[in-house]
């Protein structure tokens, strides 16, 4: 929806921080200083640039799926059971700032890191994957 795309384009521009996901300091970037040096005329370092900024603060930060069947998981220490119909929310974001998947620099901005495009979930997609249902901002 507008509220995604929205918070993305403000971020861009520098009217919205990024969170501060302690103890990173991801909150202390300054994406206008970064944006100011960026081609403007260069399409694909601005596509890249965003869906780093996406990656840090993605506008989908979350999707769900309802569950077919039964399931048991653990939850604060525990294991708990769950019916069929329960709806599961899915934190993407989680992914964006997995250190396993993006290395030590995974909280920090860099437009021209490895993997960027294939990698990158958000838009409720992974890359140019996703389950027949993309986010209309995404293009």
């Amino acid at each position: 929806g507008k509220t995604g795309t929205l918070q993305l384009l403000e971020t861009l521009l520098g009217g919205r921080a990024l969170p501060n996901y302690a103890p990173e300091k991801t909150g202390q970037i300054d994406v206008a200083k970064a944006w100011d040096g960026l081609d403007l005329d260069n399409r694909d370092e601005l596509k890249r640039f965003t869906m780093e900024v996406a990656r840090l603060y993605p506008p989908v930060n979350a999707t769900h799926r309802v569950a077919p069947e039964p399931f048991t998981c653990d939850f604060n220490g525990r294991r708990v059971s769950f019916p069929a119909g329960t709806l599961v929310m899915v934190p993407i974001v989680f992914g964006n700032l997995d250190p396993g998947l993006w290395g030590p620099t995974a909280f920090d901005l860099d437009h021209n890191r490895v993997g960027l495009l294939e990698h990158f979930a958000g838009f409720n997609s992974v890359g140019d994957r996703h389950a027949g249902r993309i986010c209309p901002g995404r293009e």
